[in-house]
């Protein structure tokens, strides 16, 4: 009887949140638990507010597989400095609707779904955004699409390339093809990802706990990775791990738990959208073609370490920039978690910049 009562209250607690403005605590502390209709789907994301009135407002999107706990070390250190941060769960992830349907992961619609959100939350303010992985190439997505949104920007690991691997004005050419003749033979892993068989895999905690622990790093006793770029996860590694030195047991506990919610589908589609993300860049990609691309303030944090995003995919990124700063770090892609001290000084030196 006590389970029904209190499963009815958080039920109540969740829909009232969704339609006024009740101050739900989130995972990260200092942070408020909110919902927004955007796009046809619910939205799930964290507010942090500073004291005092904020003097901007940051928007931090997280990429694979992360949520919106994954800038835990970034959104308390940003606050601090006077910001309004939000950061939501991704379309598929945690809290946030996971549709079925790939299209609705296309980068196009998912650029409109974080305007609509900061319309929501901060009409008519041009806002500082962030973004990591997935995050990082939506964060270029929204910029090109919405520039009059985004005053500055930064992003962490994925450096910008022109739409669709450069070949939006070309026919289109399909990632399995750009693997086998090399182009992007570092991203092979990605068409493990995308196959529909590879959502079925993860059918419970367990299993998910399985590959988590992989993505962040976790290795077999005589230290191999489980995770080749060229192929993706050797599967029947998994079980077999050692825990990772990233998430601890308690933080890897949550992502597991949050990643159950709603399973692979919604996070592994966003490696589906290829096409669709061609024929909408075909545009831009021609308007683009030869040009700098971003003309407000920005920053890249790569990570020296990162296996598959080494620095030859972006020492040549500034002719795309009238005014970009790339400052490295020594950690491989989870950036945030392995150096998150140095993440915040970079971030609190370049954030003042911005206010001189």
């Amino acid at each position: 009887m006590l389970s029904h009562i209190f499963g009815l209250l958080t039920w109540l607690l969740l829909t009232a949140s969704r339609t006024v403005a009740i101050s739900v605590p989130g995972s990260v502390p200092g942070t408020t638990s909110h919902f927004a209709q955007v796009g046809g789907n619910t939205y799930h994301y964290l507010r942090s507010r500073p004291e005092g009135t904020p003097i901007g407002t940051i928007l931090l999107l997280h990429g694979y597989p992360d949520f919106s706990y994954g800038w835990r070390y970034q959104i308390p250190h940003l606050t601090s400095l006077g910001y309004l941060v939000i950061t939501p769960d991704m379309l598929g992830y945690a809290d946030t609707d996971a549709p079925a349907e790939f299209a609705e992961y296309a980068k196009k619609k998912l650029s409109t779904d974080m305007a609509l959100l900061m319309d929501q939350i901060v009409p008519n303010e041009q806002i500082i955004v962030g973004g990591h992985d997935w995050g990082a190439d939506l964060t270029y997505k929204l910029t090109i699409w919405y520039p009059d949104l985004v005053k500055a920007f930064f992003t962490l690991s994925v450096p910008y390339w022109p739409p669709v691997f450069g070949l939006s004005a070309a026919p289109f050419v399909d990632l399995p093809y750009l693997v086998l003749n090399n182009s992007f033979k570092t991203l092979g892993y990605e068409l493990q990802w995308r196959d529909f068989d590879y959502d079925r895999r993860w059918q419970n905690e367990t299993e998910i706990h399985w590959l988590l622990n992989a993505a962040y790093g976790g290795l077999t006793a005589n230290g191999t990775n489980p995770l080749s770029p060229y192929t993706g996860f050797d599967l029947p590694l998994l079980p077999h791990l050692l825990p990772n030195t990233l998430l601890n047991a308690s933080d890897l506990a949550f992502y597991v738990q949050n990643y159950a919610k709603k399973g692979l589908r919604g996070p592994d589609n966003w490696y589906r959208t290829y096409h669709i993300d061609w024929e909408d860049e075909l545009q831009i990609a021609e308007d683009l073609a030869g040009k700098r691309v971003f003309h407000m303030p920005s920053l890249f944090i790569p990570g020296t370490q990162d296996a598959i995003l080494t620095p030859s995919t972006w020492n040549n990124s500034g002719q795309y920039y009238d005014n970009l700063t790339i400052m490295p770090v020594n950690a491989g892609h989870w950036v945030m978690p392995q150096a998150p001290d140095e993440v915040n000084r970079i971030l609190t030196t370049w954030l003042a910049g911005l206010s001189n």
